[in-house]
């Protein structure tokens, strides 16, 4: 195989056998752990296949690729809310008399407030995690 940018014969197959345990962070900042995403020019399910110039550095398939970009999952939530509430709290011994009466449209406003990038959905699960704790 040679390079597709600098037509090096010095091309270096990588593949490693990660099964679920692999960990992807995205462009957004989130975190996934499990299989291999599914990406063309990286792998997917239980592999990692990269084929990469060992002169240029240039790593060989078409560019740029579309992923979908996870959300967050019900972990990712729950320690959101845990900064959501520690960021509104007055005191944070008695944190949940401050917030006691809050309803859910409360919670996703500040939740909004608190990260103004989150998808819509986002919202609903972390602002549904500060509910939550604070009636637990």
């Amino acid at each position: 195989m040679k390079c597709q940018k600098c037509k090096s014969e010095k091309v270096m197959r990588v593949k490693g056998k990660c099964s679920d345990l692999c960990i992807v962070t995205y462009p957004n900042g989130r975190e996934k752990r499990g299989y291999v995403p599914e990406i063309p020019n990286v792998g997917g399910g239980d592999y990692v296949k990269i084929d990469v110039c060992l002169d240029c550095g240039q790593i060989q398939g078409k560019w740029p690729v579309e992923i979908e970009e996870p959300g967050l999952n019900e972990e990712d939530a729950r320690e959101m809310a845990d900064e959501v509430i520690e960021h509104y709290a007055e005191d944070m011994r008695d944190w949940k008399k401050q917030f006691v009466g809050r309803t859910l449209d409360d919670w996703k406003g500040l939740v909004k407030e608190f990260d103004s990038d989150l998808a819509e959905e986002d919202v609903e699960m972390v602002a549904t995690a500060c509910l939550h704790k604070a009636n637990a």
